[in-house]
């Protein structure tokens, strides 16, 4: 979360995880606004944190969830 917030205001984050609850090496960062998910793939794909390069993009697939925000990128 500490380093996504560079990007902007971070809303949610889920960290995925094996059957057996070991990181699967992967999360999915929510944004308050879709300029600011925009912002953290400039910043942050194929960067390295730590030992690994990471692999940062929008995730699309929550398009249909409705709360009032809007979730078309600009």
């Amino acid at each position: 979360r500490e380093v996504f917030s560079l990007a902007g205001r971070v809303r949610d984050v889920t960290l995925k995880r094996t059957k057996e609850g070991q990181s699967r090496g992967m999360a999915i960062v929510e944004y308050e606004y879709p300029l600011e998910a925009v912002q953290a793939v400039s910043m942050y794909n194929e960067q390295q944190l730590y030992d690994r390069i990471m692999a940062v993009k929008i995730d699309l697939k929550d398009e249909g969830k409705d709360d009032g925000r809007p979730m078309k990128l600009p």
